[in-house]
C-alpha cells in the first residue's frame, strides 16, 4: 500500500479520533478495539488513548502514512453558502487571531466562530500562520467546481456543485 494514503490522528487527553478514507483492513482492525465509537455524521472513529501506540504500529505496518495532531490545534471548517463555520476539537481561547477578518464573529447559539465565506483564503492563511491543522468540509475545491460555485453565486449557472470532504493537512 502506498504511503500517500494518510491516516489522521486527532489526539485529546483521554481519547483520540481517527479520520481516514475507507480501507477494509483499517475498519476491520478498528472494529476489534474495545471502547471504540464511530461518528456517522463526521465519518470518524474515536478510541481510548491507551490504544494509540498499538494502532500506530498497525497502521505503519500496513504501509499507511500517519499524521498526528493535538486536538488543541485542530479546527473543522464547514462551508455553507455564505459562511465558514469553525468548530474546535478542544477548548480554545485563541479567537483574537480571527478578529482581523472583517465580519468574523462568535455565534453563541451554535457555539461556532463564523467567518464570511468570501474570507476563506484569509482564514486559511491565519490558521497556517498560527499553527492550526484543519479539515474543510463543503462544496468545492477543483478550479472547475470553484468557477461553477462563483457562477451560482452570481445567478448565472444552475448546475449543482457536488459536496465532498477535502483534507487540508498543514
Amino acid at each position: 500500500m502506498a504511503s500517500k494514503n494518510i491516516v489522521l490522528f486527532i489526539e485529546g487527553s483521554r481519547r483520540f479520533k481517527v479520520k481516514t478514507c475507507y480501507f477494509s483492513v483499517l475498519v476491520n482492525y478498528f472494529k476489534g478495539i474495545g471502547g471504540r465509537y464511530y461518528d456517522h455524521d463526521l465519518h470518524e472513529w474515536s478510541f481510548p488513548i491507551e490504544e494509540k501506540e498499538s494502532m500506530i504500529k498497525f497502521i505503519e505496518k500496513q504501509g499507511f502514512g500517519l499524521h498526528v495532531v493535538k486536538a488543541e490545534k485542530f479546527v473543522r471548517l464547514m462551508l455553507t453558502c455564505v459562511d465558514v463555520e469553525m468548530s474546535f476539537d478542544a477548548y480554545s481561547n485563541e479567537f483574537a487571531i480571527f478578529q482581523e477578518i472583517e465580519g468574523a464573529h462568535y455565534d453563541r447559539t451554535c457555539s461556532k466562530y463564523i467567518i464570511p465565506r468570501s474570507k476563506l483564503n484569509e482564514l486559511e492563511k491565519i490558521l497556517q500562520r498560527s499553527g492550526f491543522h484543519f479539515i474543510v468540509r463543503g462544496e468545492f475545491i477543483s478550479p472547475f467546481e470553484k468557477e461553477l460555485l462563483q457562477l451560482n453565486e452570481q445567478g448565472l449557472n444552475k448546475i449543482k456543485v457536488k459536496k465532498y470532504i477535502y483534507f487540508n493537512i498543514i
